[in-house]
């Protein structure tokens, strides 16, 4: 299988668990690394199939600026340029201070 091949298929099966599930809209944490990018990839590839029910693609990315994190610039801007490359909303919420 090529993988190409392999990315329409896992598209395939989120645009199916999605439609069963009647959502729209999907989250995903973006760290700046290679595994959240190709989650964020296929995600990208579901939402332009044919006959998909996804609307929305929201990229969190959650840098945490604290002493022992390192490159959390770095890995954020990478995060950034995914989803702008992606076409997927990036929301910022660091998590060195407590959300509320």
């Amino acid at each position: 299988m090529s993988p190409e091949e392999y990315i329409e298929r896992k598209a395939n099966l989120v645009n199916r668990y999605l439609a069963a599930h009647r959502l729209d809209s999907v989250v995903v944490g973006i760290s700046g690394g290679i595994d959240s990018a190709v989650v964020a990839g296929i995600l990208s590839v579901a939402r332009s199939q044919p006959g998909s029910n996804i609307q929305r693609v929201v990229g969190v990315v959650a840098p945490i600026f604290t002493d022992g994190a390192t490159n959390q610039d770095k890995a954020s801007s990478r995060a950034i340029e995914v989803c702008d490359t992606l076409g997927i909303e990036a929301w910022v919420l660091p998590l060195t201070q407590p959300q509320r």
